[in-house]
């Protein structure tokens, strides 16, 4: 129960399955179905789709307010960080995004544009804000289960900072359908950068990244409760007008495919996402 508990608490969505698993069956005592699906809901609501079976099944044991008081605690939960020589928890910085739900994702990413202060550390604050646009190239590797192939791909994507310390990314196709949402954060307390992406699904990606700030390279590598482990590195030009990504995909230890791609700045952010929507009162009147 104790490293189960101390993953869970960190926000390891498979860990926080496990202690639902564990407590609906007795494993650790007597059957705790209030804590099972406690812990099982906040499994499923950061992302992990396998919990949610355990969750359903839970809720038909309990009675409303068991249910609500339960959920009152998801809600409220934060992502308890260990130090990096694991004595002591320490919280999470509050900026950082590695604890975020679907839901919080996307309620951060509606909000305005608001510039990041600068930090060398936070390598993709660096790209300026605006309309981008990504050419890539994906080469899928044969595999039992897949042939060799191919494939060019061009996205466009939309960058801006919100809060003053999240970086926004949505990226659309080339028939402008929405394909995710991705916020990055930096946590100066365990100097490391948080990504977390929702797609149009609503299923969550999380990844851990290493900066660079000399190299302006952020190092991105998958959660470990990810189907599929990303290795991902994206390097930022200096001007902040271009980026350079590589990276690989494998599945179970196995090389699946590999990527490289380029973003290049192409334009401004709309004035409806730069400017606030409520105009100052105290600001003189416009002349017409």
């Amino acid at each position: 129960e104790k490293w189960w508990l101390r993953a869970a608490k960190q926000g390891h969505g498979f860990a926080q399955m496990n202690l639902g698993v564990l407590y609906s069956r007795g494993a650790l005592g007597e059957k705790d179905p209030a804590k099972a699906y406690q812990w099982a809901k906040l499994s499923f609501t950061r992302g992990n789709q396998r919990a949610k079976q355990l969750v359903e099944t839970l809720e038909k044991a309990l009675m409303p307010d068991q249910i609500a008081q339960a959920d009152a605690i998801v809600k409220a939960f934060n992502p308890v960080i260990e130090n990096p020589k694991g004595e002591e928890p320490a919280e999470s910085e509050p900026n950082a995004s590695n604890g975020l739900s679907a839901q919080e994702v996307d309620r951060i990413a509606a909000q305005p544009h608001q510039p990041i202060a600068a930090n060398s550390q936070f390598v993709t604050a660096v790209l300026k804000p605006g309309m981008w646009e990504r050419n890539g190239r994906v080469e899928v590797q044969k595999t039992p289960s897949q042939e060799a192939r191919v494939s060019e791909r061009k996205l466009t994507k939309k960058i801006k900072h919100v809060q003053g310390k999240y970086v926004v990314i949505e990226t659309t196709n080339e028939k402008g359908v929405k394909l995710s949402t991705e916020l990055h954060s930096y946590d100066p307390l365990k100097k490391v950068m948080y990504s977390t992406s929702v797609n149009a699904r609503g299923l969550l990606t999380r990844r851990v990244g290493v900066p660079n700030a000399n190299t302006r390279t952020v190092h991105w590598k998958s959660g470990p409760d990810e189907p599929y482990t990303l290795e991902l590195s994206i390097t930022c030009a200096q001007d902040g007008l271009s980026a350079q990504l590589v990276g690989k995909m494998y599945r179970e230890g196995t090389l699946i495919s590999t990527f490289t791609g380029e973003l290049k700045r192409v334009g401004d952010l709309p004035k409806s996402i730069v400017e606030p929507t409520n105009p100052d009162p105290t600001a003189p009147a416009k002349k017409f």
